[in-house]
């Protein structure tokens, strides 16, 4: 989504110094997580999803930083918190803990529009949220792309996000998505849940 004005996200867990710096040439990425104390599955996917785009994203400098911006709950924001040295150790390991930037922000109702609040309490938590990401992601992000809690990167996501935006951008399109598959999903299952466990398995 293309996000309109916004206001800069004021609280929440910086992984990175400078989040709200500029990175020139950054792929942002969104995802979003709840969780629950004694059920937090859901966190640990998210960080399974970010260490698979480290995993898969060639070894060295970049040219491109990956950020990735969790909109999360309370929970899942201390799931995160526990395991992310390990992500960032990982990162330093691959290419620079430089080009990783991770930023969790549990304060993102406060910036859903009021006329909207209403909405969210009529889904589960965190249910909608992606209905709301022009509004409550960082105005310094034009373009992001939106994951699925469920999906790992088997490729360098600089090029998956390179070419998401780029077709959006030729389009002239403010919104793009892609079908899901069953059968790929399906067979990497095992896959993914490996990748769940490596940096959360700390926490």
């Amino acid at each position: 989504a293309e996000p309109r004005a916004a206001a800069a996200p004021d609280a929440g867990v910086a992984l990175a110094p400078g989040w709200l710096a500029h990175h020139a040439g950054a792929c942002d990425f969104v995802l979003v997580t709840c969780a629950r104390e004694g059920d937090v599955a859901r966190a640990r996917e998210a960080l399974g999803v970010i260490a698979s785009a480290v995993l898969s994203a060639p070894p060295g400098p970049r040219r491109h930083a990956l950020r990735f911006t969790v909109f999360c709950n309370h929970v899942a924001a201390k799931v995160l918190k526990r395991s992310m040295r390990r992500l960032m150790d990982m990162a330093w390991g691959r290419f620079g803990g430089e080009d990783l930037v991770v930023y969790f922000d549990a304060t993102w109702p406060d910036r859903v529009p009021e006329a909207a609040k209403q909405h969210l309490m009529l889904f589960k938590p965190c249910a909608t949220v992606k209905l709301f990401l022009p509004q409550i992601l960082d105005p310094t992000i034009r373009w992001a792309v939106y994951l699925d809690t469920d999906v790992v990167f088997a490729a360098d996501p600089a090029v998956f996000w390179l070419g998401a935006v780029g077709t959006l951008a030729a389009a002239g399109a403010a919104v793009a998505a892609a079908a899901e598959h069953g059968d790929v999903a399906q067979s990497s299952w095992t896959w993914r849940r490996w990748f769940c466990r490596r940096p959360a398995s700390s926490g």
